[in-house]
C-alpha cells in the first residue's frame, strides 16, 4: 500500500471452509448446481480468498480506488508463482521465497537500453574537435557577447596554461568564484584542460558558508575577478583575466586520465555538513555520451537557467557544447523575469532547455505561446512534476517535446527519463533507466521489490560519483557495495522511495529521510538545525517544513518581524545579509 497513513497490516487471507462432500450433482439429487460463481465484499484494501476443494480456487478482492486492475493481477501472480515455487523447492529458504517473484535482470531492467563504454571521450576534447570542424560556429551568447568555438577553446586553452604555471600541484582543487558568464564557462573548460577539477561557488552565498566549503574539500586556489577579489583564508586567489597573456594552444597536452576528478559539486548533507560530490572525467563523459544517445547529436541552442552550482547545469552546458551547439548564458537573475526568458528564446533561436518544472508552468501561464516557437524540446527535473503540467504544456503547444528526468547529483546529473504524452496527465513517472544506467527497487533487506511494492532506489550506473570528497563515513553509507547487490561498482543508494509499475517504469514517492527538495534546491533540515545551534542563546531546535501559499514579503512586514528581536540580533542580521550583497 502506498498510503502514507496506511495501518501496519490493511491486509487479510482468508481460507474459506465448507463441506466439500455434498455431493449436488448426484443422480439421485433432486439438485443441479451449475455456473458456481462467488460474489465477495471486503473492507480490507486487499482480501486474499482461498476456497479448498478437489481444485483450490484463489481470487483476490481489491479497493478500486486504492489499487488498479494491473496493481491486483500483479499481486495475484505474485502469490501464484510463490506457491508454486513452494511445491518445486521444499527445501527453500525464506530469503529464496522472497527473490523468487522478481528478477532484477528480466523485469526491472527490461527497459534498459545498452550503451558503448569504449569509446569513451573527455567532454573537453570533443569541444577541442568541434573547434577544430566548426571553428566559427557560435559556442556562448549572452544579451551583447557571442564567442565563436574557435575563440572558446581558445581562451579556454589559455586559462590551463595560466594554471599549468601557477598551481604547482597536481590534479588539485580550482574554485570557480565567478557569476554566470562566458568566462565562467572559459573558466571551466580551462580547468579540466589543464589536468585539475574545479569546484563551482555561489558568488551571492555568505562568506562564512564559502570558507566552509573550501576547507573541507582542501581547496588552496579559487578564480575570480578583480574587481570581485576576496579574501578565504588558507586560499590563493587567482585573477582570471592574467590567463589572457598567455598562449593560445596547449603547452602541456597531456592525455585525460579519465579516472581522475573533473568537478566536486556540494549539495546539503544529512549528516549536518553539504558533501562534495566527485564526479570524474568518464562519470562526465559517459553521462554526457548517453544524452546525446538518447536525445539525438543533433546541434542544440540551449538556454541555460540554472546556476554551475546546480548539477543541472552541467547537463545544458556539456549537451549543448558537444553537439556544436550553442548555450545561451542570461545574466544573474535574469532566469526570474520572465519576458528575459522569451526574449533569449527568440533572440537565439533556442530549441532546448532544462528547468524546474515549477518554472516552465509560469511561461505556459504568463508567455504567449508565439514567443516560445523556437523551442522544440523541454526537459523538467529538480522537483517532483505535477500531472497538471502535462495539460498546460499539451495546451500550450502540439508539437513541442516534453522530458521529465529524474537523477541526484551523485549520479551525474540524470539516471531516468520519461517522454511525457497527454496520457500522463494522471500519474507522471521518472520514466525508466537512460542508456547505461540500471535502476532497482530493493527493500531494507537489500531484496528486489515486487511491482507496485515501494523501496529505496538504487542506481548502478557509470555516472555513479566516486563518493564524498573527504568523507569516508558518508561514502561509505551511500556509496557501499552490500551482498545482495549484484553490481560489483558504480552503485548509489538514493534515499529516495519509489516502485515499478508492471511495464517497467519508475515511480517517485518521497523520501526516506527528512530531506526536503525546494524549488531545485536539495535541502538537509539538519544542516540548517546544526547552524541554528552554534547561535548564542539556542540550546537546541527542530526544523521543520510547512508548504505556504506563493507570495512575496513586503518590506513593512520583514521590518515588523525585526522589531520582535531583540536589537543587538536584529542588527547582525540585518549586517549579514549586507555582507552577503556587497560579495555580489
Amino acid at each position: 500500500d502506498k498510503s502514507d497513513s496506511a495501518d501496519v497490516f490493511e491486509s487479510i487471507v482468508v481460507i474459506e471452509s465448507h463441506d466439500n462432500d455434498i455431493d449436488f450433482n448426484n443422480k439421485n439429487s433432486s439438485i443441479t448446481l451449475t455456473d458456481i460463481d462467488y460474489l465477495t465484499h471486503s473492507h480490507y484494501p486487499l482480501a486474499l480468498l482461498v476456497y479448498p476443494g478437489q481444485q483450490i480456487k484463489i481470487r483476490l478482492v481489491y479497493d478500486n480506488s486504492r489499487y488498479t486492475k494491473a496493481i491486483a493481477q500483479s499481486v495475484l501472480d505474485a502469490f501464484l508463482n510463490t506457491l508454486a515455487h513452494c511445491r518445486n523447492h521444499s527445501e527453500s529458504s525464506l530469503k529464496e521465497l522472497l527473490q523468487c517473484n522478481w528478477s532484477m535482470e528480466k523485469t526491472q531492467h527490461k527497459l534498459h537500453t545498452p550503451f558503448n563504454l569504449s569509446n569513451s571521450q573527455a567532454v573537453h576534447e570533443r569541444i577541442a574537435d568541434i573547434a577544430i570542424q566548426n571553428p566559427t560556429s557560435i559556442a556562448l551568447a549572452t544579451h551583447d557577447q557571442a564567442i565563436s568555438y574557435k575563440e572558446l577553446n581558445d581562451r579556454a586553452n589559455q586559462f590551463a596554461n595560466y594554471l599549468q604555471h601557477s598551481v604547482n600541484e597536481q590534479n588539485t582543487a580550482i574554485g570557480i568564484y565567478l557569476e554566470r558568464s562566458i568566462d565562467q564557462i572559459v573558466a571551466l573548460l580551462g580547468v579540466l584542460k589543464s589536468g585539475h577539477f574545479y569546484i563551482p561557488l555561489d558568488t551571492s552565498a555568505p562568506q562564512s558558508r564559502t570558507q566552509g566549503l573550501l576547507e573541507q574539500s582542501k581547496t588552496k586556489h579559487i578564480v575570480c575577478r578583480a574587481r570581485n577579489s576576496i579574501a578565504f583564508d588558507g586560499c590563493s586567489v587567482h585573477d582570471f583575466e592574467q590567463s589572457t597573456e598567455q598562449p593560445s594552444t596547449l603547452q602541456s597536452d597531456e592525455p585525460t586520465n579519465l579516472d581522475s576528478l573533473a568537478y566536486v559539486m556540494f549539495t546539503s548533507g544529512s549528516s549536518g555538513q553539504p558533501k562534495g560530490v566527485c564526479v570524474s572525467h568518464r562519470n562526465l563523459a559517459y553521462s554526457t555520451a548517453a544524452r546525446l544517445q538518447y536525445y539525438s547529436p543533433t546541434a542544440c541552442n540551449f538556454l541555460m537557467l540554472s546556476s554551475h552550482t546546480f548539477d543541472s547545469s552541467v547537463a545544458g552546458l556539456y549537451w549543448s557544447l558537444c553537439t556544436g551547439g550553442t548555450l545561451v548564458l542570461p545574466k544573474v537573475d535574469e532566469e526570474k523575469d520572465l519576458s528575459k526568458i522569451s526574449a533569449y528564446i527568440n533572440k537565439y533561436k533556442v530549441s532546448h532547455t532544462l528547468c524546474l518544472p515549477s518554472l516552465y508552468a509560469l511561461l505556459l501561464e504568463f508567455i504567449n505561446p508565439e514567443d516560445l516557437l523556437p523551442l522544440e524540446v523541454v526537459v523538467v527535473a529538480g522537483e517532483a512534476c505535477p500531472a497538471t503540467l502535462i495539460d498546460q504544456h499539451f495546451a500550450h503547444s502540439a508539437t513541442r517535446k516534453l522530458f521529465n528526468e529524474y537523477g541526484p547529483t551523485e549520479a551525474c546529473v540524470w539516471s531516468s527519463v520519461q517522454p511525457l504524452t497527454k496520457q500522463d496527465s494522471t500519474k507522471v513517472s521518472i520514466g525508466s533507466p537512460i542508456p547505461g544506467t540500471q535502476v532497482s527497487v530493493l527493500n531494507e533487506a537489500g531484496n528486489p521489490c515486487m511491482p507496485y511494492a515501494i523501496g529505496e532506489l538504487h542506481i548502478h550506473s557509470p555516472g555513479v560519483a566516486q563518493g564524498y570528497i573527504n568523507n569516508p563515513i558518508q561514502t561509505e553509507q551511500h556509496f557501499n557495495i552490500t551482498e545482495n547487490n549484484p553490481f560489483a561498482h558504480n552503485s548509489y543508494k538514493t534515499g529516495d522511495m519509489g516502485y515499478y509499475d508492471h511495464n517497467g517504469l519508475l515511480y517517485f514517492t518521497g523520501r526516506k529521510d527528512r530531506q526536503l527538495k525546494i524549488r531545485g534546491h536539495r535541502i538537509e533540515p539538519g544542516e540548517i538545525e546544526d547552524s541554528i545551534n552554534t547561535l548564542q542563546g539556542i540550546k537546541n531546535c527542530v526544523v521543520l517544513a510547512h508548504e505556504l501559499p506563493l507570495r512575496t514579503v513586503t518590506t513593512d512586514e520583514l521590518a515588523k518581524a525585526l522589531e520582535k528581536l531583540p536589537a543587538e540580533t536584529a542588527r547582525e542580521l540585518v549586517n549579514s545579509v549586507r555582507r552577503s550583497e556587497s560579495i555580489k
